[in-house]
């Protein structure tokens, strides 16, 4: 069973953040998920950047690396389908559409979701999803 991998997750196994390692084991038989985690986690490596945590260098690196997972390891669904069930994710636990829409594709591809956002977790096994929380 392929697991559902959030922006969290990915960011952790590709800025080497506690619990990268467990997120490694994961990738290596292959994650799906959502097209927004690209634009959260280039978000995530760019505040980084900005706050001194890595270098200029370092984000072209994590830049070609995520090229790499989306090409060969990370199945990128879209999450239009999933619109409507992630709103009422939301709506029922009171976490945001963003996370909601992490939380519907496991949900519906009945897979558990890798996340290292507690809040995320919690609404996650609220509405019946297992949960890999690093």
């Amino acid at each position: 069973m392929v697991i559902v991998i959030d922006a969290s997750a990915l960011v952790a196994y590709l800025l080497r953040e506690e619990g990268h390692d467990i997120v490694r084991e994961y990738m290596e038989r292959g994650v799906a998920s959502i097209e927004l985690v690209v634009k959260e986690v280039l978000n995530a490596v760019y505040i980084a950047y900005r706050r001194g945590r890595v270098s200029r260098e370092h984000v072209d690196i994590v830049f070609t690396a995520l090229q790499k997972l989306l090409e060969n390891v990370i199945e990128l669904v879209d999450q239009k389908p999933l619109l409507k069930q992630a709103l009422e994710i939301s709506l029922s636990t009171g976490t945001t559409i963003y996370d909601a829409l992490y939380i519907a594709l496991a949900r519906q591809r009945k897979s558990p979701l890798l996340t290292r956002d507690r809040e995320q977790a919690k609404a996650a096994r609220e509405v019946g999803v297992e949960v890999v929380e690093i």
